[in-house]
C-alpha cells in the first residue's frame, strides 16, 4: 500500500513542477496577444525565472522573452509612426483650410469686382437713358419756345390793344348809342380778360420750357446743396397746373407735410425732379381714374410728405387710388412695364427713377400699396451734406 503512494507523489511533484511554468507562459501568452504589457514586472520576472532553467521548458520561456522584446519594438515604432502620421494630418490640415480660406478671399474679391463692372455697366447705362431723355427734352422745349414767344407777344400787344381801344370807345360815346357802347365795352372787358388769360399761361409754359432746358443742360452727377422742400412743392404745383391743363376735369385735393429740418440736401436737382414729377403724375393718374371708375363721393387725395431721418431724408408720395396688384409689384421698376393701358405710358418713368435713386444718389426706393385702397411710393436719399 505504501509503495504505490510514493510513485503518486512523484508524479504529483513532476506535474506541478511542469504546469505551474507552462500556466505562466499560457497567461504571458495571452498578455503578448492582447498587446497588454502592464503587468511585465509581476508575471515576466517569473517568467524570466523560468528562462534560467536549461530544459524545454526554459527554452521556450526565452523565446517567449524574445517575442516579447520584439513584439515591443514593433509596438513602439508603430506608435511613432502613428504620432507622426497624427502630426502630418493635423500639418496638412492646416494647409487645407489655409488654402480653402485663400480661394474664398479670392472668390469674394472677385465677387465685388464683378459687381462693381456691374454697377458701372449700369451707371453707363443709366447715362446713356438719361442723356437721350435730354436731348429729347432740349429738341421739344426749343421746338416750343419759338411759337409760344409768337404767343406770349402778341397777347401781351392784344392786352394793350385792348385798353386802346376802350380809350377810343370812351371819346366816341357821345357819338354811338348808349347800349351799343355798353355792349361793346362788355365785348373789350371779356377780350382783354381772355388776353390777360393767355398772356399768364404763356408765361408760365415759358418758365417750363426754361426749365426743360436747363435740365437738358445739367451735368450728370453734378450734385449741389438744394432745399428739397422747396423742390419737391416746385414740382407738385408742376404736375398738378399740367394734368389740369391737359383734362379740365381733374381735379384732386393735396396735402403737403414738410418737415424743416429736411433742408438742404446735396443732390442733382434736375435728376431728383424727375423723380418727383413722374411719382406725383403717376399718383395724380391713379387718384383720378379710381374717380372716373367709382364716382360718387370719392374725392381724390394726394398726400406729398418729407421727413429728416438723421444723416437721410424721406420723400412719400401717396395716393388713394387703386393700388397696386401684389402680382405686379415686383415688376413696377422693370424697364418699359406699365399697368397703364396702351398710349398712355411707356413704361421707363419708374425705371429711370429707381437708376437716378439708387445708383446715382446711392439712395432707395420702394412701393407699399393695399389693393383697392392706396399706393404710397418712397424715396430714401442720403443727406450727404458737403
Amino acid at each position: 500500500m505504501g509503495n504505490f503512494r510514493y510513485p503518486s507523489l512523484v508524479a504529483l511533484a513532476f506535474v506541478n513542477r511542469i504546469s505551474q511554468p507552462l500556466n505562466l507562459l499560457s497567461d504571458h501568452a495571452k498578455e503578448l496577444a492582447s498587446q497588454d504589457f502592464s503587468k511585465e514586472v509581476a508575471v515576466r520576472s517569473d517568467i524570466a525565472e523560468v528562462a534560467q532553467s536549461n530544459d524545454e521548458l526554459g527554452g521556450l520561456a526565452k523565446s517567449f522573452l524574445l517575442m516579447e522584446r520584439t513584439l515591443k519594438d514593433y509596438v513602439g515604432k508603430l506608435e511613432q509612426s502613428a504620432g507622426e502620421l497624427e502630426k502630418y494630418s493635423q500639418t496638412l490640415e492646416l494647409k487645407v483650410d489655409e488654402r480653402t480660406q485663400q480661394l474664398r478671399q479670392r472668390n469674394l474679391d472677385l465677387e465685388k469686382t464683378l459687381q462693381k463692372l456691374k454697377e458701372a455697366q449700369n451707371q453707363i447705362v443709366m447715362q446713356e437713358k438719361l442723356a437721350s431723355l435730354g436731348s429729347l427734352t432740349a429738341g421739344i422745349a426749343h421746338e416750343i419756345k419759338n411759337p409760344l414767344n409768337f404767343v406770349n407777344n402778341f397777347a401781351a400787344l392784344s392786352v394793350e390793344l385792348t385798353e386802346e381801344l376802350r380809350q377810343e370807345i370812351d371819346k366816341q360815346k357821345e357819338k354811338v348809342d348808349g347800349d351799343s357802347v355798353e355792349y361793346m365795352q362788355g365785348i373789350i372787358s371779356d377780350l382783354e380778360q381772355n388776353v390777360k388769360k393767355i398772356n399768364e399761361h404763356g408765361k408760365r409754359a415759358d418758365n417750363i420750357v426754361k426749365g426743360m432746358l436747363l435740365h437738358s443742360r445739367g451735368k450728370q452727377g453734378e450734385k449741389h446743396l438744394t432745399d428739397l422742400n422747396a423742390l419737391v412743392d416746385e414740382y407738385l404745383n408742376l404736375a398738378y397746373h399740367g394734368l389740369r391743363a391737359q383734362d379740365t376735369s381733374f381735379n384732386i385735393t393735396t396735402v403737403r407735410v414738410y418737415d424743416p429740418a429736411v433742408g438742404q440736401v446735396n443732390l442733382v436737382p434736375q435728376d431728383i425732379s424727375r423723380v418727383m414729377l413722374n411719382l406725383i403724375n403717376n399718383a395724380c393718374y391713379a387718384a383720378h381714374e379710381k374717380k372716373l371708375a367709382v364716382g360718387g363721393s370719392f374725392a381724390p387725395t394726394l398726400t406729398v410728405a418729407t421727413k429728416s431721418l438723421g444723416d437721410r431724408v424721406e420723400v412719400r408720395v401717396r395716393d388713394n387710388g387703386k393700388g397696386i396688384s401684389p402680382s405686379v409689384r415686383d415688376k413696377i421698376f422693370n424697364p418699359f412695364f406699365t399697368t397703364k393701358p396702351a398710349g398712355k405710358g411707356t413704361g421707363l418713368g419708374l425705371s429711370i427713377s429707381f437708376d437716378i435713386v439708387t445708383r446715382e444718389h446711392n439712395g432707395e426706393i420702394r412701393a407699399e400699396s393695399q389693393e383697392g385702397e392706396y399706393a404710397e411710393f418712397i424715396v430714401v436719399l442720403p443727406k450727404e451734406r458737403g
